[in-house]
Protein backbone atom coordinates (compact mmCIF):
# COMPACT_ATOMS: atom_id res chain seq x y z
CA UNK A 1 0.00 0.00 0.00
CA UNK A 2 1.66 3.48 -0.77
CA UNK A 3 -0.01 5.12 1.52
CA UNK A 4 1.95 2.89 4.25
CA UNK A 5 4.93 3.02 2.57
CA UNK A 6 4.92 6.48 2.34
CA UNK A 7 4.25 6.66 6.24
CA UNK A 8 6.85 4.09 7.06
CA UNK A 9 9.24 6.37 5.16
CA UNK A 10 8.61 9.28 7.26
CA UNK A 11 8.19 7.22 10.36
CA UNK A 12 4.39 8.21 11.11
CA UNK A 13 2.43 4.96 12.24
CA UNK A 14 -0.42 6.57 13.85
CA UNK A 15 -3.75 6.64 11.16
CA UNK A 16 -7.60 7.25 12.38
CA UNK A 17 -10.44 5.24 11.00
CA UNK A 18 -13.11 7.58 9.84
CA UNK A 19 -16.92 7.03 10.53
CA UNK A 20 -18.76 7.09 7.55
CA UNK A 21 -21.97 7.41 9.57
CA UNK A 22 -23.55 3.94 7.98
CA UNK A 23 -20.90 1.76 9.46
CA UNK A 24 -22.19 -1.88 10.05
CA UNK A 25 -22.17 -3.58 13.16
CA UNK A 26 -18.83 -5.14 12.52
CA UNK A 27 -17.23 -1.71 11.70
CA UNK A 28 -19.23 0.29 14.31
CA UNK A 29 -16.75 -0.67 17.36
CA UNK A 30 -13.30 0.27 15.21
CA UNK A 31 -14.23 3.81 13.78
CA UNK A 32 -13.21 7.31 15.30
CA UNK A 33 -10.65 5.65 16.75
CA UNK A 34 -6.80 5.99 16.53
CA UNK A 35 -4.34 3.03 16.04
CA UNK A 36 -0.96 2.18 14.95
CA UNK A 37 -0.57 0.62 11.73
CA UNK A 38 1.17 -2.58 11.74
CA UNK A 39 -0.50 -3.64 8.66
CA UNK A 40 0.17 -1.11 6.08
CA UNK A 41 2.85 0.66 7.81
CA UNK A 42 5.21 -1.46 9.85
CA UNK A 43 4.27 0.32 12.98
CA UNK A 44 4.72 -1.59 16.76
CA UNK A 45 3.39 -1.16 20.07
CA UNK A 46 6.34 0.66 20.77
CA UNK A 47 5.57 3.57 18.54
CA UNK A 48 2.85 5.03 21.01
CA UNK A 49 0.02 4.18 23.41
CA UNK A 50 -2.58 3.22 20.86
CA UNK A 51 -4.06 0.41 19.73
CA UNK A 52 -2.70 -2.06 16.96
CA UNK A 53 -4.94 -1.64 13.83
CA UNK A 54 -4.56 -5.66 13.25
CA UNK A 55 -6.49 -5.50 16.18
CA UNK A 56 -9.35 -3.78 14.28
CA UNK A 57 -9.19 -5.99 11.71
CA UNK A 58 -9.39 -9.14 13.66
CA UNK A 59 -12.40 -7.79 15.19
CA UNK A 60 -14.09 -7.38 11.60
CA UNK A 61 -13.14 -4.02 10.29
CA UNK A 62 -11.93 -4.06 7.13
CA UNK A 63 -14.49 -7.09 6.01
CA UNK A 64 -15.21 -7.99 2.61
CA UNK A 65 -16.88 -5.28 0.56
CA UNK A 66 -15.60 -3.13 3.42
CA UNK A 67 -16.08 1.11 2.77
CA UNK A 68 -14.33 2.35 5.67
CA UNK A 69 -10.82 3.79 5.45
CA UNK A 70 -8.63 5.50 7.67
CA UNK A 71 -5.55 8.41 7.15
CA UNK A 72 -2.84 9.68 8.33
CA UNK A 73 -3.06 10.80 12.09
CA UNK A 74 -0.95 13.62 13.34
CA UNK A 75 -0.10 14.00 17.22
CA UNK A 76 -0.98 17.32 18.20
CA UNK A 77 -2.49 18.73 14.52
CA UNK A 78 -5.45 16.36 13.46
CA UNK A 79 -8.61 16.63 15.41
CA UNK A 80 -8.97 14.02 18.47
CA UNK A 81 -12.16 11.58 17.56
CA UNK A 82 -14.73 11.08 19.73
CA UNK A 83 -15.45 7.31 19.59
CA UNK A 84 -19.18 6.43 18.79
CA UNK A 85 -21.48 6.62 21.80
CA UNK A 86 -24.02 3.40 21.73
CA UNK A 87 -26.80 5.77 20.74
CA UNK A 88 -24.40 6.27 17.63
CA UNK A 89 -23.74 2.88 16.76
CA UNK A 90 -27.63 2.17 17.25
CA UNK A 91 -27.99 4.93 14.79
CA UNK A 92 -25.52 3.87 12.01
CA UNK A 93 -26.17 0.59 12.44
CA UNK A 94 -29.58 1.16 11.16
CA UNK A 95 -29.03 3.60 8.65
CA UNK A 96 -26.34 0.49 7.02
CA UNK A 97 -29.22 -2.04 7.00
CA UNK A 98 -31.93 0.36 5.69
CA UNK A 99 -28.84 1.06 2.94
CA UNK A 100 -28.71 -2.75 2.25
CA UNK A 101 -32.31 -2.74 1.90
CA UNK A 102 -31.68 0.10 -0.93
CA UNK A 103 -28.91 -2.22 -2.58
CA UNK A 104 -31.16 -5.47 -2.20
CA UNK A 105 -33.98 -3.36 -4.17
CA UNK A 106 -31.97 -2.20 -7.04
CA UNK A 107 -30.60 -5.50 -7.16
CA UNK A 108 -34.11 -6.82 -7.65
CA UNK A 109 -34.65 -3.97 -9.89
CA UNK A 110 -31.21 -4.74 -12.62
CA UNK A 111 -32.40 -8.39 -12.71
CA UNK A 112 -35.75 -7.67 -14.12
CA UNK A 113 -34.19 -4.87 -16.11
CA UNK A 114 -31.43 -7.70 -17.66
CA UNK A 115 -34.34 -10.33 -17.97
CA UNK A 116 -36.54 -8.18 -20.08
CA UNK A 117 -33.86 -6.31 -22.05
CA UNK A 118 -32.46 -10.05 -23.01
CA UNK A 119 -36.43 -11.64 -23.84
CA UNK A 120 -37.60 -11.77 -27.46
CA UNK A 121 -41.23 -12.59 -25.73
CA UNK A 122 -43.10 -9.16 -25.97
CA UNK A 123 -45.31 -9.92 -22.84
CA UNK A 124 -42.62 -11.07 -20.53
CA UNK A 125 -40.82 -7.72 -21.65
CA UNK A 126 -43.45 -5.74 -20.17
CA UNK A 127 -43.64 -7.55 -17.55
CA UNK A 128 -40.25 -7.75 -16.29
CA UNK A 129 -40.32 -3.94 -16.92
CA UNK A 130 -42.98 -3.45 -14.22
CA UNK A 131 -41.41 -5.46 -11.69
CA UNK A 132 -38.23 -2.89 -12.23
CA UNK A 133 -39.76 0.00 -11.76
CA UNK A 134 -41.66 -1.31 -8.96
CA UNK A 135 -38.18 -2.18 -7.54
CA UNK A 136 -37.11 1.25 -8.59
CA UNK A 137 -39.67 2.70 -6.64
CA UNK A 138 -39.06 1.11 -3.72
CA UNK A 139 -35.36 1.69 -3.81
CA UNK A 140 -36.30 5.50 -3.82
CA UNK A 141 -38.80 5.36 -1.16
CA UNK A 142 -35.80 3.54 0.96
CA UNK A 143 -33.57 6.71 0.87
CA UNK A 144 -31.42 7.53 3.61
CA UNK A 145 -31.10 10.88 5.44
CA UNK A 146 -28.22 11.45 4.38
CA UNK A 147 -29.53 11.26 0.46
CA UNK A 148 -32.42 13.00 1.28
CA UNK A 149 -30.49 16.12 2.52
CA UNK A 150 -28.22 15.56 -0.61
CA UNK A 151 -31.26 16.20 -2.78
CA UNK A 152 -32.09 19.49 -0.57
CA UNK A 153 -29.21 21.06 -0.79
CA UNK A 154 -28.97 20.90 -4.51
CA UNK A 155 -32.43 22.25 -4.86
CA UNK A 156 -31.88 25.22 -1.93
CA UNK A 157 -28.83 25.81 -4.21
CA UNK A 158 -30.27 26.02 -7.85
CA UNK A 159 -33.41 27.89 -5.92
CA UNK A 160 -30.39 30.93 -5.19
CA UNK A 161 -30.10 31.21 -8.97
CA UNK A 162 -33.04 33.32 -9.01
CA UNK A 163 -34.09 31.95 -13.02
CA UNK A 164 -37.61 30.95 -13.37
CA UNK A 165 -38.56 29.43 -16.62
CA UNK A 166 -41.01 30.89 -18.93
CA UNK A 167 -44.62 28.94 -19.89
CA UNK A 168 -46.81 29.14 -22.48
CA UNK A 169 -49.99 29.32 -20.70
CA UNK A 170 -50.43 29.90 -16.98
CA UNK A 171 -52.53 26.11 -16.95
CA UNK A 172 -49.83 24.57 -18.23
CA UNK A 173 -47.53 26.46 -15.47
CA UNK A 174 -49.89 25.06 -12.99
CA UNK A 175 -49.82 21.35 -14.37
CA UNK A 176 -46.13 21.17 -14.66
CA UNK A 177 -45.67 22.49 -10.96
CA UNK A 178 -47.98 19.97 -10.02
CA UNK A 179 -47.45 17.11 -11.60
CA UNK A 180 -43.57 17.49 -13.01
CA UNK A 181 -41.64 19.58 -10.92
CA UNK A 182 -38.54 17.71 -11.80
CA UNK A 183 -39.00 19.63 -14.92
CA UNK A 184 -39.26 22.98 -13.82
CA UNK A 185 -35.66 21.91 -11.65
CA UNK A 186 -33.94 21.06 -14.62
CA UNK A 187 -34.68 23.87 -16.73
CA UNK A 188 -33.59 26.11 -13.69
CA UNK A 189 -30.45 24.23 -14.39
CA UNK A 190 -30.24 24.76 -18.44
CA UNK A 191 -30.91 28.74 -16.99
CA UNK A 192 -27.70 28.75 -15.35
CA UNK A 193 -25.82 27.25 -18.36
CA UNK A 194 -27.30 30.32 -20.07
CA UNK A 195 -30.15 27.92 -22.23
CA UNK A 196 -33.21 29.58 -21.67
CA UNK A 197 -36.14 27.48 -21.65
CA UNK A 198 -39.64 27.94 -22.59
CA UNK A 199 -42.14 25.22 -21.47
CA UNK A 200 -44.69 24.73 -24.80
CA UNK A 201 -48.26 22.36 -24.69
CA UNK A 202 -46.39 19.20 -25.37
CA UNK A 203 -49.28 17.50 -28.06
CA UNK A 204 -51.22 18.88 -31.17
CA UNK A 205 -54.52 17.29 -31.83
CA UNK A 206 -55.50 17.22 -35.26
CA UNK A 207 -58.38 15.12 -37.35
CA UNK A 208 -57.16 11.70 -39.29
CA UNK A 209 -56.80 12.40 -42.81
CA UNK A 210 -58.94 9.07 -43.25
CA UNK A 211 -61.70 8.84 -40.27
CA UNK A 212 -62.30 12.28 -39.49
CA UNK A 213 -61.37 11.57 -35.57
CA UNK A 214 -59.18 13.20 -33.56
CA UNK A 215 -55.56 12.11 -33.31
CA UNK A 216 -52.74 13.46 -30.85
CA UNK A 217 -48.88 14.20 -31.81
CA UNK A 218 -46.28 14.44 -29.16
CA UNK A 219 -44.08 17.95 -29.24
CA UNK A 220 -41.15 18.72 -27.25
CA UNK A 221 -41.69 19.74 -23.94
CA UNK A 222 -40.05 23.13 -24.51
CA UNK A 223 -38.42 25.60 -26.68
CA UNK A 224 -34.68 27.21 -26.55
CA UNK A 225 -33.72 29.45 -29.07
CA UNK A 226 -36.55 28.73 -31.83
CA UNK A 227 -35.38 24.99 -31.04
CA UNK A 228 -37.96 21.83 -29.74
CA UNK A 229 -36.07 20.35 -26.25
CA UNK A 230 -37.24 17.31 -24.95
CA UNK A 231 -36.29 16.88 -21.19
CA UNK A 232 -35.60 13.89 -19.34
CA UNK A 233 -34.49 14.17 -15.88
CA UNK A 234 -33.22 11.09 -14.03
CA UNK A 235 -34.28 10.40 -10.48
CA UNK A 236 -34.11 7.05 -9.11
CA UNK A 237 -33.73 4.85 -12.25
CA UNK A 238 -30.40 3.27 -12.78
CA UNK A 239 -30.86 1.08 -16.09
CA UNK A 240 -29.73 1.25 -19.74
CA UNK A 241 -33.74 1.72 -20.30
CA UNK A 242 -33.46 4.66 -17.96
CA UNK A 243 -31.73 6.92 -21.10
CA UNK A 244 -33.69 4.87 -23.45
CA UNK A 245 -36.68 6.30 -22.67
CA UNK A 246 -35.81 9.50 -23.15
CA UNK A 247 -34.71 8.74 -26.72
CA UNK A 248 -37.80 6.69 -27.87
CA UNK A 249 -39.46 9.42 -26.31
CA UNK A 250 -38.11 12.32 -28.65
CA UNK A 251 -37.78 10.02 -31.55
CA UNK A 252 -41.71 9.68 -31.72
CA UNK A 253 -42.76 13.44 -31.13
CA UNK A 254 -42.50 15.69 -33.78
CA UNK A 255 -40.42 19.05 -33.44
CA UNK A 256 -37.34 17.67 -31.41
CA UNK A 257 -33.70 19.15 -31.97
CA UNK A 258 -32.22 18.44 -28.66
CA UNK A 259 -32.37 15.51 -25.67
CA UNK A 260 -31.28 17.44 -22.53
CA UNK A 261 -30.60 14.15 -19.98
CA UNK A 262 -30.32 15.52 -16.19
CA UNK A 263 -28.27 13.68 -14.02
CA UNK A 264 -27.62 16.45 -11.58
CA UNK A 265 -30.49 14.86 -9.25
CA UNK A 266 -29.77 10.63 -9.56
CA UNK A 267 -28.77 9.44 -6.53
CA UNK A 268 -28.35 5.67 -8.26
CA UNK A 269 -27.12 6.42 -11.73
CA UNK A 270 -23.06 7.72 -12.50
CA UNK A 271 -21.86 9.72 -14.68
CA UNK A 272 -19.85 7.46 -16.26
CA UNK A 273 -22.66 5.16 -16.92
CA UNK A 274 -25.25 7.07 -17.72
CA UNK A 275 -22.24 9.06 -20.09
CA UNK A 276 -21.98 5.02 -21.75
CA UNK A 277 -25.31 4.48 -21.59
CA UNK A 278 -25.77 7.51 -23.85
CA UNK A 279 -23.19 6.92 -26.92
CA UNK A 280 -24.08 3.17 -26.78
CA UNK A 281 -28.26 4.39 -27.73
CA UNK A 282 -26.60 6.99 -30.24
CA UNK A 283 -25.74 4.37 -33.24
CA UNK A 284 -29.18 3.55 -32.61
CA UNK A 285 -31.37 6.71 -32.23
CA UNK A 286 -28.77 9.55 -34.36
CA UNK A 287 -31.48 11.75 -35.03
CA UNK A 288 -31.23 14.21 -32.20
CA UNK A 289 -28.30 16.01 -30.42
CA UNK A 290 -27.87 15.17 -26.75
CA UNK A 291 -27.20 18.10 -23.59
CA UNK A 292 -26.09 15.80 -20.64
CA UNK A 293 -26.07 17.84 -17.21
CA UNK A 294 -23.69 15.86 -14.62
CA UNK A 295 -24.40 15.51 -11.42
CA UNK A 296 -21.84 18.77 -10.44
CA UNK A 297 -24.16 20.98 -12.92
CA UNK A 298 -21.53 20.91 -16.15
CA UNK A 299 -22.78 20.43 -19.50
CA UNK A 300 -21.96 18.18 -22.11
CA UNK A 301 -22.87 17.84 -25.33
CA UNK A 302 -23.06 14.42 -27.82
CA UNK A 303 -23.43 15.18 -31.55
Amino acid sequence: MGEGDKRSEFGVTAVIVHNRTMACHMCIEWVNRVYIDDVFSGGTAKDGNYPLLSTAIEGGLYHPNCMDTHSTYYEGITTVPVPPTEADKAEAVERYNALQRQRTAMRHAHRHERIADGTLDPELAMRHRRLADRWTDKAAQLMSPEQLAYLSRTRDRLSSTGYMPTFETPELRDLIEGRYPHQIRTAERLGKLDYKFHFQVDERHFAGPVSGFQQTVGLADGIVDGKGWELKTILSGRTRRTIEDAFKSAYTKEGVDVIVIDNFESLFMPDQIAIGYIWSLMERYAKHPVLFISKVGNAHWFK
